[in-house]
């Protein structure tokens, strides 16, 4: 329980300060721990950043896999429309999955 929520403070704080703005301190602060523990958990700030990304591109896979799946069969106007609906969705439900991953490959980090 508490990796998860070590995962969860840290996205919010890489998406909105990015990977080199964000400390363990701050992350431990945010999940209500002391920052030795997270240790227990990961063995560093790097570790923390690269579960999220992989996360993140792993949720893009199964999203696009299902998408793949319900367009068969559409034609290719309706196809398109619903690529780009599921995009523009993506970055309306999932804000901070989204910030962080545009930080992460437009802006990378120096880890």
């Amino acid at each position: 329980m508490t990796k998860d929520k070590i995962i969860a403070a840290a996205l919010a704080l890489f998406a909105k300060n990015g990977y080199e703005g964000t400390s363990l301190s701050e992350i431990a602060k945010a999940v209500g721990i002391q920052k030795p523990s997270i240790y227990n958990h990961f063995k560093s700030k790097e570790e923390i950043f690269f579960t999220i990304y992989e996360n993140i591109l792993w949720f893009h896979v199964h999203k696009v896999e299902k998408l793949i799946e319900d367009i068969k069969g559409l034609n290719a106007k309706e196809q398109l429309f619903q690529i780009l609906n599921l995009t523009f969705q993506y970055y309306i439900d999932y804000e901070e999955q989204s910030t962080f991953l545009n930080r992460a490959v437009f802006f990378p980090q120096r880890t």
